[in-house]
């Protein structure tokens, strides 16, 4: 029979309780670059969207825009607006952005005091579409790129209004 004494017991406790959190502390460093990486490409997704956009056939006089840009890489910020010969006479303000891994699209137009939220409900390399139900009009907003075309469309069951934009920068 061994017999072990209990001063040979701690320090072989010690180096084996050292060991095991050695071994948990490598896991989750390799565990939250993988979570790391996901979380890049899944925001690199938007890039597509970032540039100055004009309208295509646009109504005489009107031009309508969009600039997109990526503050972080987690927000996108947007900003469409529609010029009269020299005066803007519409506008709107969107931000597009992750909270815990829920995209959401917030639209602030001036028909609303505040911004809009609209969810994303489907999203991939070049595409989103963006839902919120409970809103008066649009009820669903989706945005493709097309080759070098941008695209929009904003609408609900009854009525769509569709966008074409050329990227100007």
């Amino acid at each position: 029979m061994v017999t072990v004494k209990m001063e040979t017991m701690k320090p072989l406790a010690i180096l084996l309780i050292g060991i095991c959190l050695f071994s948990c502390h490598q896991k989750n460093k390799s565990d939250s670059k993988v979570a790391g990486t996901a979380q890049k490409k899944e925001t690199e997704h938007f890039d597509w969207l970032v540039g100055k956009w004009k309208k295509l056939n646009d109504e005489a006089g009107k031009a309508t825009f969009e600039h997109w840009e990526k503050e972080t890489p987690t927000q996108f910020l947007g900003h469409g607006f529609v010029m009269h010969k020299s005066d803007t006479i519409w506008q709107e303000k969107m931000i597009l952005r992750t909270n815990d891994s829920i995209w959401t699209l917030n639209v602030k137009t001036p028909g609303n005091t505040n911004p809009v939220e609209f969810k994303l409900t489907k999203h991939d390399s070049n595409s989103f579409v963006a839902e919120n139900p409970a809103h008066d009009f649009p009820k669903k907003i989706a945005y493709w790129k097309d080759d070098e075309r941008l695209n929009a469309l904003v609408g609900d069951d009854s009525m769509k209004i569709e966008f074409e934009f050329e990227r100007i920068e």
